[in-house]
């Protein structure tokens, strides 16, 4: 895990295993890491913000609406909201021109990496990794759930 730390506090991006699939991470502040890695994703829409705890999202997502706690606190599955708007983060982050794709994963490995960056990791899918060195994240294989927020607090399901 230290030779994954390293990298990402070196600029470079590591892969990742979640119960939802493979990623390629970098520290979200880093615009020309998150552009290249942006760039290689096919569906702009399977991009992740990737934060371990709530203060983080908050930070980034101004104005956090409250009934994105109460999503959080009753998901029984991996969830992603889509929020409306994000600051201080590389404008690659965004799945379109204004919202980004908030995933919390309140573990200790996430912990440590969100912690070497001091702040949010940037994600995008990757397929089969075969000989690269991959953090596992989440043991479980349950799906994801994506909810969007509009910007009152409408909530849409995206992915049940």
């Amino acid at each position: 895990m230290d030779e994954q730390i390293k990298a990402l506090k070196d600029g470079k991006s590591i892969f990742i295993r979640l119960s939802t699939g493979n990623y390629e991470i970098c520290d979200a502040s880093n615009t020309e890491i998150v552009e290249a890695l942006s760039k290689t994703c096919l569906d702009q829409m399977q991009k992740r913000v990737f934060v371990d705890k709530l203060m983080l999202i908050e930070k980034h997502a101004p104005n956090f609406h409250p009934i994105c706690y109460d999503l959080l606190d009753t998901a029984t599955r991996p969830l992603t909201i889509i929020y409306p708007h994000f600051e201080k983060l590389a404008l690659g982050c965004s799945v379109d021109a204004h919202r980004i794709a908030i995933r919390l994963i309140e573990n200790g490995t996430m912990g440590r990496l969100v912690k070497a960056v001091h702040g949010p990791l940037f994600g995008v899918p990757v397929g089969k990794l075969e000989n690269a060195d991959v953090v596992e994240m989440e043991k479980d294989t349950a799906k994801e759930q994506v909810i969007s927020i509009g910007p009152g607090g409408e909530v849409a399901i995206i992915k049940a």
